[in-house]
């Protein structure tokens, strides 16, 4: 194992949830790990029944209602736990412990932009069984590659545990397949 461009990679965005992470404190990086991970649970259990009230109420059909219902509920969940946070953030800056919240804020901000890299490297692993991205590259010589890639699996065992990855890799399917050329 070596350094090499993928460790520059995950670390560049790393440092600047860091910056990010004290900027906004420990309640929003919290809030924002807590939407992020309950968004995605919720969306990926929860999408099903609000496709059915977008086909009922709004009268919307076709095979990407469920990636539609996908998206509104996670930003729905992301956005209450945000509102949420910006309440109690209030509450924590009146009883004087700001700095506290900065300091927490920086080391949330890192753990949440590890999360998110380490969904990005899981999708990217997806998709390189399909089309190769990765192998080129060497990932695996890198110092933090794999480190990194577990992460999520490890929190959200919805990423690679679950019937809507199935489904995803079934309509994504037809994306990845080499037209044939008659003979």
């Amino acid at each position: 194992m070596e350094f090499n461009h993928w460790d520059i990679i995950i670390a560049i965005p790393i440092a600047l949830a860091a910056w990010k992470g004290f900027r906004n404190g420990f309640i929003i990086e919290l809030a924002s790990i807590a939407g992020l991970i309950a968004g995605i649970y919720v969306a990926a259990n929860f999408s099903e029944v609000i496709g059915g009230y977008l086909t009922t109420y709004l009268e919307i059909e076709g095979s990407w209602v469920g990636y539609l219902a996908f998206l509104v509920t996670f930003i729905g969940v992301i956005a209450g736990v945000y509102a949420l946070a910006k309440v109690l953030e209030r509450a924590i800056n009146l009883v004087a412990l700001k700095l506290v919240n900065k300091l927490l804020g920086l080391f949330f901000g890192v753990i949440k932009m590890l999360i998110i890299i380490s969904i990005v490297v899981n999708l990217l692993g997806w998709v390189d069984q399909h089309i190769s991205v990765l192998q080129k590259s060497n990932p695996e010589r890198s110092l933090t590659f794999q480190a990194v890639k577990s992460i999520a699996p490890a929190l959200l065992p919805i990423l690679t545990d679950s019937e809507w990855l199935v489904k995803a890799e079934q309509s994504m399917a037809p994306l990845f397949e080499e037209e044939s050329t008659p003979e």
